[in-house]
């Protein structure tokens, strides 16, 4: 049994096909409508973020995700020539980080070497990177540490990148820890000055066997949802120690119910 890979992110959004014409335009990406709410951007290297309209947004005191950029000088200006809102730059041993605002006025990040290959570099975009915000480090890594067996590595980080301020413009230092998942993704942590717990499911992660997982959640204590079974997936949520929702899937074509029998 094993957390995979990140498989869904999602950023909710007050107009469908407002956000849709948004990310086609600044980033020439293709989109595919999913169900009548809900439509997938797709970025380069087989990643993408799905974007689902909703009354209400996630209050997201960090970032909830990093593009990385191939050519940083021109994702930087192109975003500033398509009148984008974007953030001060951070540059730090040769890392280039900043963040821009969709329509909503989601902050995300877009990160890359500071300087190209060479000046002509096609910016490739995709997804690199997703965060969630916590308000004590610490107890939030002990927590998903013994409930899913993950390791975690720490840094911090000082500048103007990733943290969504009230002033906009901050240099806070912000603690960090990430655990990679073998195939790809993984959680990454961010203890905020502020946080809150987010009104959307955050991310789907895939596992290997969603219905051990489930019982192995269920005898920790965590909130799980019902499980729920079709003829491709087993899906799940649970509720994290600060309250957020979280997804769980594994693609086969059977799983035993709960209970043990067929």
């Amino acid at each position: 049994m094993s957390l995979l890979r990140m498989k869904d992110i999602y950023l909710p959004v007050t107009d469908l096909e407002r956000s849709i014409a948004w990310f086609h335009r600044i980033f020439d990406v293709d989109i595919e409508k999913r169900q009548e709410k809900t439509a997938q951007i797709n970025f380069g290297n087989h990643s993408g973020i799905i974007v689902t309209e909703s009354i209400q947004l996630n209050d997201y005191a960090h970032i909830p995700f990093n593009l990385e950029s191939s050519n940083m000088v021109k994702s930087l200006s192109k975003l500033i020539q398509k009148g984008v809102r974007v953030s001060k730059s951070s540059i730090t041993d040769g890392f280039h980080c900043f963040d821009f605002f969709d329509p909503d006025g989601n902050r995300i990040g877009l990160v890359g070497s500071e300087v190209p290959g060479h000046i002509d570099q096609d910016e490739n975009i995709a997804v690199c990177a997703t965060f969630l915000a916590v308000r004590e480090i610490d107890k939030v890594i002990d927590w998903y540490g013994d409930t899913f067996d993950l390791a975690f590595r720490r840094w911090t980080f000082t500048g103007g990148a990733g943290y969504n301020s009230d002033t906009y413009e901050h240099d806070y230092t912000i603690k960090y820890a990430a655990s990679n998942f073998p195939q790809w993704g993984g959680i990454a942590l961010a203890e905020t000055p502020k946080m809150s717990r987010l009104f959307s499911r955050v991310y789907t992660i895939q596992a290997s066997d969603a219905c051990e997982l489930y019982r192995k959640l269920q005898a920790k204590g965590v909130q799980v949802s019902k499980l729920q079974e079709n003829s491709d997936n087993i899906f799940f949520e649970f509720t994290d120690i600060e309250g957020n929702r979280v997804g769980i899937i594994e693609v086969l074509s059977h799983c035993p119910s709960v209970d043990g029998t067929a």
